[in-house]
């Protein structure tokens, strides 16, 4: 395949992906699970906890094992 040829599927690749990108941005699933992701980030900064925090809330002996194991 010639550099051209690899460049132009390439090209056409990524328009299909960017397309794609943004039926999902103006689907309003996605938005709202975007809103619920900023919120939570908000909410875990606000109360200074971390994900790992949260899931041993509702996974006791799980959610931080990965945070001590991280800090070796």
């Amino acid at each position: 395949m010639s550099k051209l040829t690899e460049y132009r599927e390439i090209e056409r690749m990524l328009q299909i992906k960017l397309d794609r990108l943004e039926k999902l941005k103006g689907n309003p699933a996605m938005q709202q699970e975007l809103a619920f992701k900023e919120k939570f980030q908000g909410l875990l900064q606000q109360y200074n906890r971390s994900l790992g925090d949260v899931i041993a809330l509702l996974e006791p002996g799980k959610g931080r094992i990965g945070r001590r194991q991280a800090r070796g």
